[in-house]
């Protein structure tokens, strides 16, 4: 799946790879990976979430203007 140099491990049932340097998110990036989905706890502290991430993605581009109402009441309050 991955070059031999790309840390990983095993986590949570999955080979997953450890994003932990530029090399290898350019080689992430260079592999494809648009947009990752990974879990948001730490590799040695499973289920212990470290950040909280909303992906708003509009159903179309007519609704983006539904994204920029919610990045400005997030600002306001």
């Amino acid at each position: 799946m991955h070059s031999d140099w790309v840390s990983s491990t095993f986590y949570k049932g999955k080979q997953r790879i450890l994003l932990n340097d530029k090399a290898t998110l350019i080689w992430a990036a260079n592999y494809g990976a648009i947009e990752f989905t990974i879990p948001f706890d730490r590799y040695d502290m499973p289920d212990h979430p470290m950040e909280m991430v909303f992906d708003l993605n509009p159903p179309d581009l007519k609704s983006f203007d539904l994204v920029l109402f919610i990045l400005a009441e997030r600002e306001y309050h």
